[in-house]
């Protein structure tokens, strides 16, 4: 596993100047198929960020910016999810297994496929959401 100080090199590395590109301009982290457990990103800005295939167990993504990010096939085992920013997520596929989502905004998520078998979804916003064949969430909700 990938331990907590690589991961925020890596976060600060992809903000840093780039030719061509506004210093005021967000440059998504390429994190794809990143490997952590336990670690407290708490309220991190990972907008557009490609965690794609990401084993993410047990991870504190509390507040986290997460809108426009690729989570397809990544496993977020019992990830603490509250309160994040999942706006226009690509969560096709992932593992979501016993998260806790409660007040996430997933506005236009996309979460077919994805396994939300025990998530906690309490206050989730899941307007214009694409859950079509999803596990484990009540589609009557």
């Amino acid at each position: 596993m990938l331990n907590i100080k690589k991961i925020w090199t890596q976060l600060t590395e992809s903000n840093k100047a780039v030719p061509g590109v506004a210093s005021t301009e967000h440059v998504p982290a390429n994190l794809k198929g990143v490997k952590m457990g336990g670690n407290d990103l708490l309220g991190v800005d990972l907008r557009g960020a490609d965690l794609s295939k990401a084993h993410l167990f047990e991870i504190n993504l509390s507040g986290a910016n997460l809108s426009g990010a690729n989570l397809s096939n990544a496993y977020i085992t019992c990830g603490d999810l509250r309160g994040a920013d999942l706006s226009g997520a690509n969560l096709r596929g992932a593992s979501l297994w016993g998260a806790k989502l409660n007040d996430a905004n997933l506005t236009g998520a996309d979460l077919r496929k994805a396994n939300l078998t025990y998530a906690d979804l309490s206050n989730v916003d899941l307007t214009c959401a694409n859950y079509t064949g999803a596990i484990g969430l009540n589609q009557c909700e």
